[in-house]
C-alpha cells in the first residue's frame, strides 16, 4: 500500500465541500442493482478508498482487520458477508472522497 493511488488523490483534491451523507449512502444501497460484476467492482473500490484513507492517516493497518480490529467503527456481517461501515464515523474528509467517487459513478 505504498504505491500512489491516483483515484484517491483526484477525489481528494477537492475537499473543500459540505458533506451530504445520504448521497453516499443512496449510492452505496444502489449498487446492488447493477450487475454482479459492476456491484463487486464499485463495493470493491469503495473499500480501498476507506482503507487507502486509513493507511494514509495512521501510516499502517491492524494486523487482524476483519477477524477483531475494525476501522472506523466498522463490523462484520454475519456469516464473514461483508463489512458494515457508519458514514458518521468517517473522518470529514473521507466523507467528502466517498462522496466524489459517489457523484462520478452515478454521472457516468
Amino acid at each position: 500500500m505504498t504505491s500512489d493511488y491516483p483515484l484517491y488523490d483526484y477525489l481528494y483534491s477537492n475537499v473543500d465541500q459540505v458533506v451530504d451523507p445520504s448521497v453516499i449512502a443512496s449510492t452505496i444501497k444502489s449498487i446492488h442493482n447493477l450487475s454482479t460484476s459492476d456491484a463487486k467492482l464499485h463495493y470493491d473500490e469503495l473499500n480501498s478508498l476507506i482503507y487507502y484513507h486509513y493507511y494514509k492517516e495512521n501510516g499502517n493497518l491492524p494486523s487482524d482487520v476483519g477477524k477483531r480490529n475494525s476501522i472506523y467503527g466498522s463490523s462484520i456481517m454475519a456469516g464473514g458477508k461483508g463489512v458494515v461501515y457508519t458514514i458518521k464515523n468517517f473522518p470529514i474528509h473521507l466523507q467528502i472522497v466517498l462522496q466524489n467517487y459517489c457523484k462520478a459513478i452515478t454521472s457516468e
